[in-house]
């Protein structure tokens, strides 16, 4: 008899080897030959598959789940890396945690099965072999296999198994229930409730008042203004594209559909109805079902659908999805509501219709989108039959829903009314909005003013998170106020796209905003869909008289936005006063600034007062106005962008001749990013007599309507140029000190390859004969020139040949052509000319790699190269190491000249090549002047203190400068070890300066926190008495986490030669070691204390501190005593640590107790709070 056809089971295994699969894949066919619906993967292979799902889906589905024993499978239970494939592992993780759920259904549902030669210690832990019953199969035959098969023909014991049409139709009845029980509905007892309702609630009983649609297009004929009730909509259209703006209810709509459509399945099965005749619904995010990317997209769709009906109810997902799924695949009728398709980023857009296809391929659909955002895709299959949009309740039937809703002060609401209905975004956000201020009204009624002015004050802040730019507050009100403003913002966006809007790409915002400027073609279309892209953040009320100032939000991007908008739509003088006085203080503005340019109808006057004559002492107005000009097409008043580049430059020469270095930066990436075309204009502004505009022959000559010549129009004019006046340019090209564009680099462009060109063609055709013929130089007499000679030539301030650079294209052209040999001891004689681009040259020779002359070389040797020693020192130590001789180094360091010797160590000092500096340890020991001071300061770096050798470390703890003293001692403690007590005592003790034995105790707070070193600690801060080693050894007490004696801590808290913060963490410890009594005395004396103003700081740097804190910190302001006009440093360390006692000061009387301690402080001391 063989089994019945009904019996799935699903084969467990892993691959061994390819004997092993060869294995179960006869064993599993010989189970088909018996009727047994074997499946295994290697019948899956035909296609790509999602293997972990199709594993969940396979375990779920079969009735049955054989587990094949094998050494690989037995490894599942060993960790990650034992060998264990990932497939089989994760199907051993799937079976455990089933047993775990649910051991009664899945034990006997899991049969270990041991094939031919295999053995009972390769079965899997969870299988509880040998403890439990398995099945060995001697041979691969129908007698091999009998007893299981006995075993699979019987009556499984899952009563919830899916076989037949019984466990279908109960599996659809509870998805069914569950869709009734999840989705949108009127609920009881909730009217008067003092907190925010559930979004869905409130627009879902909104939908109970007015529920009207508008058809747009259809069936009707052309567009038109036919109100249909929802119902009628739904049963005489098949496809549906719903359209609503944030908050109009498309969400509940579709939601309730679903509710709908399952309570009228439910009522026929009730009435008899068979599993075909039902119409199932399945609600479906359009953001979740564009995330996979599965085949079947129906089944993606069930599957989606059945989570979210049961993610409030305890059924087994897995169970329903798959009855659910089979009853689809057999023929069931099912209706997609697909919901917020505009949600869906663009890159996935694609995928999304293609499931859209498939899904509502001959079925009712609905599918909702705002309009904004709604990328149609019926390319490829049939037009909706309507597109419908949500009609706007009226304000009149929001009215009446909120009073009905919330009830009480009617009063109040009808303020709220007021202040809304004056608002601009009365016509936009209106519904949401007033709803959420009356939820805040009745959570909070005292904090509200009842001006409708207050209220409106109180809307902004609170609704859609603003904070006032120059009105002052406490910073805990401030807070208070941002904190609430975004927990009712995401109340609001949890039903308006708040996913869809962090899914915006910021550049496609940004060009969206741009062709929103005056001029713009498309500017009426662009206005809308940034009215839309905004949605609860557009409002042009920043000039409302109940604004303070102007406002900013908290998303970045509107905040700019709107704030430009604002002042670029007042009177130009006007907009001027309102920033004139601000802009350029805050950093805030260098982004909004550029859109006030591009929104302005006339963005010259904005860019010409942004670039006027101003202190510009951090670079901001000039970088500004820079990214201003960016934005404007590049032939758009080119002498204005030139007048604004030109500010730049003198801007950046004065901050590179002053030091100002990072500002310099700023300007300098500001440059840089100018479009190509700037950068060649600008390389041409240097040429005398060189013409690069083209008037516009409708205008005079100083109407200003130039426009740039084009790239090859203005190379044909530089070629006219440098015929006449060649040396001349080339001068100027390549006088470091003249150039002030030697900061802005030509990456590209033909410019800069073609002028390259020129200047070594002519530095070729007058450059030295000898050079060129390989003749003695001027130097030896006898010998060919050397590369010192070459350096000697020019820097020689008669020779013709002096300019900066000049000798470097010769030298480069003569190693091209083996005219010079490359070798170390040229190259350490460059390393002595002190000339920068003579270091430059070294580096390469040194380094092995000739330069050649590039582009990019002429951009290195015109760049500013820093101090010469800072070159000199990479490419002497890289010698060092080469050459095996640290000969140059010394003759560097004993240089009869003292700045070549200070050049020297400050190469040292900033020399990147730990390994390289570690190798002069022979230098440091031959006391070589200088070098250990230099070594020394590598110190503080990581890398260079865990590859210094202890031998340098040792050298170095002798050095003469403490500071270096310190640091290497720092090190040495560090290495001592955990049995190398007596050699830290003697290292720490044989320094007699405390400021470096204080580096050496401080190095015990980084090392792992052992019981020997409090030990020590203890007895040496006893030892020491000087008041430097005494901090020292206390730090490294209170840093570790093991608890020092109370005796010790006493000390501590007691000792008066301590700073004041370091004794109340001492008083801290004990106060949490609950020896209260014993420490209020020395809170008291420790308070009472007034000490150095820099002794109070405390580091509590947990993110809330304990109610221990709160009361210590109470006990401490209680027992202060104040000095009248002065205030105590307890009142400022109160006011620092308040934002972090939030859990201390829950506790009502504590509270009081400390407000109180305050209150008597700041009058003892006559300092309001």
């Amino acid at each position: 008899m063989e089994a019945p056809q009904s019996v799935r089971v699903f084969v467990s295994y892993a691959h061994d080897s390819e004997a092993h699969k060869v294995s179960v894949r006869q064993f599993c066919e010989l189970l088909s030959q018996h009727g047994v619906d074997a499946i295994f993967d290697q019948l899956f292979t035909d296609r790509r598959q999602d293997w972990p799902r199709w594993m969940s889906e396979q375990i779920d589905s079969a009735d049955y789940v054989i587990v094949i024993a094998s050494p690989a499978y037995r490894r599942v239970d060993g960790p990650s890396g034992s060998g264990a494939s990932r497939g089989v592992r994760y199907e051993a993780t799937l079976l455990t945690d089933n047993l775990y759920r649910d051991e009664d259904l899945w034990f006997p549902k899991i049969l270990p099965v041991l094939l031919p030669g295999g053995s009972d210690e390769h079965f899997p832990r969870f299988t509880r072999v040998p403890s439990t019953s398995f099945y060995a199969i001697p041979e691969l035959t129908d007698d091999g296999i009998a007893a299981l098969l006995r075993v699979i023909r019987s009556s499984p014991s899952d009563t919830r198994t899916r076989t037949g049409a019984g466990h279908s139709l109960a599996a659809v009845r509870g998805y069914l229930t569950a869709v009734v029980s999840t989705a949108c509905r009127w609920p009881d007892g909730w009217s008067g409730r003092s907190s925010l309702p559930d979004p869905a609630v409130v627009y879902g009983s909104l939908r109970v008042v007015a529920t009207r649609l508008v058809e747009t297009s259809g069936t009707s004929g052309g567009e038109g203004e036919v109100t249909w009730p929802w119902a009628a909509a739904s049963a005489d259209h098949n496809l549906i594209v719903l359209f609503g703006d944030a908050g109009q209810g498309k969400t509940w709509t579709l939601q309730n559909e679903a509710r709908t459509m399952a309570q009228a399945a439910l009522d026929d099965l009730d009435r008899g109805a068979e599993l075909a005749d039902l119409e199932l619904p399945l609600f479906c995010p359009a953001s979740m079902l564009a995330r996979d990317d599965s085949v079947d997209r129906v089944d993606t769709c069930v599957r989606r659908s059945v989570e979210w009906a049961f993610a409030s109810t305890p059924r087994p997902r897995g169970d329903a999805m798959v009855a659910v799924r089979d009853h689809v695949s057999r023929g069931g009728r099912v209706r997609p509501l697909i919901d917020g398709l505009d949600e869906v980023p663009n890159d996935r857009k694609g995928f999304l219709w293609a499931a859209i296809r498939e899904c509502v391929a001959d079925r009712r659909a609905v599918l909702s989108s705002r309009r904004f955002g709604f990328d149609p895709g019926f390319d490829q299959f049939n037009l909706p039959d309507a597109c419908l949009a949500l009609r706007p309740y009226s304000k009149q039937d929001v009215v009446t829903f909120a009073v009905n809703w919330y009830g009480g002060d009617t009063a109040r609401a009808k303020s709220f009314l007021e202040a809304v209905d004056r608002s601009t975004v009365s016509n936009i956000v209106f519904v949401p909005l007033f709803l959420t201020m009356l939820a805040i009204l009745n959570d909070n009624p005292e904090r509200l003013p009842q001006t409708s002015a207050g209220v409106l004050e109180a809307m902004a802040r609170r609704i859609l998170g603003v904070i006032w730019k120059f009105e002052q507050r406490r910073a805990a009100e401030r807070i208070d106020d941002a904190m609430e403003a975004a927990a009712r913002l995401a109340w609001h966006l949890s039903t308006s796209g708040g996913v869809w809007r962090d899914q915006i790409e910021v550049s496609d915002a940004v060009k969206a905003i741009m062709r929103s400027r005056p001029g713009s073609t498309s500017r009426t279309d662009a206005r809308a869909e940034l009215d839309e892209l905004g949605g609860l953040l557009v409002i042009d009320a920043t000039s409302d008289p109940t604004s303070a100032g102007l406002v900013r939000f908290n998303h970045r991007l509107f905040h700019e936005f709107f704030t430009a908008l604002h002042i670029a739509r007042l009177d130009p003088a006007a907009g001027a006063r309102k920033i004139d006085d601000v802009w350029w203080l805050d950093p805030d503005w260098t982004n909004t600034i550029p859109l006030i340019a591009g929104l302005s109808p006339a963005p010259e006057s904005w860019i010409r007062k942004i670039a006027g004559d101003r202190p510009d002492t951090f670079g901001l107005s000039t970088t500004t106005a820079l990214r201003c000009v960016v934005q404007l097409p590049s032939a758009d008043r080119p002498p204005l962008l030139d007048r604004v580049v030109d500010q730049a430059l003198t801007l950046l020469a004065t901050l590179n001749r002053l030091n100002r270095f990072a500002t310099a930066y700023r300007v300098e990436e500001a440059l840089v990013s100018l479009p190509i075309e700037w950068n060649v204009h600008a390389r041409a502004r240097m040429i005398p007599g060189l013409n690069r505009y083209r008037l516009d022959p409708s205008a005079g000559p100083d109407s200003g309507l130039a426009s740039w010549l084009t790239p090859d129009d203005l190379l044909d004019e530089i070629d006219a140029v440098l015929e006449e006046n060649n040396e001349e340019f080339v001068r100027n090209y390549y006088d470091v000190d003249r150039d002030p564009y030697r900061s802005v680099r030509v990456e590209s462009g033909p410019i800069g390859r073609q002028t390259t060109g020129r200047v070594v063609d002519e530095w070729l055709t007058c450059c030295p004969d000898p050079i060129r013929a390989g003749a003695p130089g001027p130097a030896s007499g006898t010998s060919p020139w050397s590369l010192v000679d070459l350096v000697h030539v020019c820097r020689d301030p008669e020779s013709r040949y002096s300019w900066p650079g000049a000798w470097l294209s010769a030298v480069v052209a003569a190693i091209q052509q083996g005219e010079i040999a490359i070798n170390p001891s040229l190259a350490a004689g460059l390393l002595l000319a002190r000339d920068k681009y003579a270091v430059r040259l070294a580096v390469h020779v040194l380094t092995g790699s000739p330069p050649t002359m590039t582009d990019q070389l002429v951009d290195d040797f015109r760049d500013d190269l820093g101090p010469l020693a800072d070159v000199a020192a990479a490419a002497a130590l890289q010698f060092c190491v080469t050459a095996e001789s640290l000969d140059p180094i010394r003759s560097l360091f004993t240089h009869p000249d003292p700045d070549v010797r200070a050049e020297a160590r400050i190469s040292l000092e900033h020399a990147e090549h730990e390994q390289l500096v570690i190798a002069l340890e022979p230098l440091v020991a031959d006391a070589v002047p200088g070098v250990s001071a230099a070594i020394g300061r590598h110190l503080p770096g990581d890398v260079f203190r865990r590859s210094a050798p202890t031998e340098l470390l040792e050298l170095l703890a002798a050095d003469d400068d403490p500071e270096i003293r310190g640091s290497a001692l720092a090190e040495l403690v560090n290495r001592a070890g955990r049995r190398a007590r007596r050699r830290v005592r003697e290292l720490l003790s044989r320094e007699a300066d405390a400021g470096a034995r204080s580096e050496g105790i401080r190095a015990l707070t980084d090392r792992p926190h052992e019981p020997w070193i409090i030990d020590l600690a203890e007895t040496e801060y006893l030892r020491y008495r000087d008041p430097v080693t005494a901090r020292a050894w206390a730090h490294v007490i209170l840093a570790n986490p093991a608890p020092a004696s109370a005796s010790t801590l006493t000390n501590i808290a007691g000792d008066r030669n301590l700073p004041i913060g370091t004794r109340i963490n001492a008083a801290r410890v004990l106060w949490q070691g609950e020896k209260r009594d014993d420490v209020i005395g020395i809170a008291a004396a420790v308070a009472a204390d007034h000490g150095e103003p820099g002794s109070w700081h405390i580091d509590w740097s947990e993110r809330q501190t304990s109610r221990s804190d709160v009361e210590l910190l109470t006990v401490l302001l209680e027992h202060a005593t104040g000095e009248p006009g002065t205030a105590h440093p307890l009142l400022n360390l109160a006011e620092q640590l308040i934002p972090k006692l939030g859990v201390g000061l829950r506790d009502i009387d504590l509270r009081n107790r400390f407000r109180s301690a305050i209150d008597r402080l700041e009058a003892s001391a006559g300092q309001r709070s």
